[in-house]
Parts: C-alpha cells; structure tokens; sequence
C-alpha cells in the first residue's frame, strides 16, 4: 500500500476520532507526499489547511514545517521569492523553538532553497531573507494562507 493511501486512511480516522493535532499533522505528511507526486495545488491546499490547525492549536513545530511546505509549494509554481520568504520566516520560528525538520524534509527543503536563492540572485534572495527575519508570526501565516501572489 502507498504511503498516500496509508496517510489518506490515517487521516479519516483522525478526523472521526475529532483529534485535531492528528488531523494537522497528517495533512501535513499528505501535502508532502502529494508535492512530491506533482500535485502542488493539491499540496497547497493541504498544507494550508495544516497550517490553520497547527496555529489554532498552538502546534508552533508543525507551523513551521507548514511553512516550509508551502514553500516547497512556491517553489513548484515558480515563485522564488515567496518560497524564499517562507523559508526565511520558517527558519526563524525553528531556531525559536529550538527544532529541526527531519532529514527528508530537510534534504527537499534545502534543494528548494537553493532553486529559489539561484533564481533571485544571492542580493535579491538577502534582502527577501531578510525582509522574513522581520515579519511576525501571525504576518508569516497570513502570508503563506494567501491563495493568489502579486509576487
């Protein structure tokens, strides 16, 4: 059995248990897996969603692996510059809370960081970096929650 399909069974049942931190994170694990099959809007979708609960709960860890998934997202549609920002924003919040995405996630992170640092440029992808270094969490998730870019 795929893990999508494993994730999709877990995440139901999550969600008939009402277990809510359950239901964030497997939304989480399927926009993952489902960026990776090439799915991104469906990623997006997910991710977001994963996102509204981590932060209505107060799941600090998980919105900032959200982050870090829509921007593997940003990435995927071809806009640096909100990847690079959400990967800014996403690194800020993980050295406040002193955590690390695993190593897959990490691997596929840092590949998309550098796909969006080469394409902005190493002075546009610092002040972008920068720019993420000065927003507020609830500006952060706002700004990742945005259906449409004018970037």
């Amino acid at each position: 059995m795929c893990a999508r399909r494993l994730i999709e069974e877990s995440l139901t049942l999550c969600r008939e248990a009402d277990f809510r931190s359950g239901v964030a994170i497997r939304l989480h694990n399927l926009g993952r897996v489902v960026l990776r099959l090439g799915d991104a809007e469906r990623a997006r979708s997910l991710l977001q969603e994963s996102l509204r609960l981590a932060r209505d709960l107060g799941i600090k860890r998980l919105v900032a692996f959200c982050l870090t998934g829509v921007a593997g997202v940003e990435t995927a549609a071809g806009c640096p510059k909100r990847a690079a920002r959400l990967f800014g924003a996403a690194d800020v919040l993980l050295g406040e809370i002193g955590a690390r995405p695993g190593s897959a996630d990490r691997t596929e992170s840092e590949h998309d960081l550098l796909v969006a640092r080469r394409t902005l440029g190493d002075e546009a992808f610092a002040r972008v970096w920068r720019e993420a270094w000065a927003m507020t969490l609830e500006q952060v998730i706002a700004y990742a929650l945005e259906e449409e870019s004018s970037e």
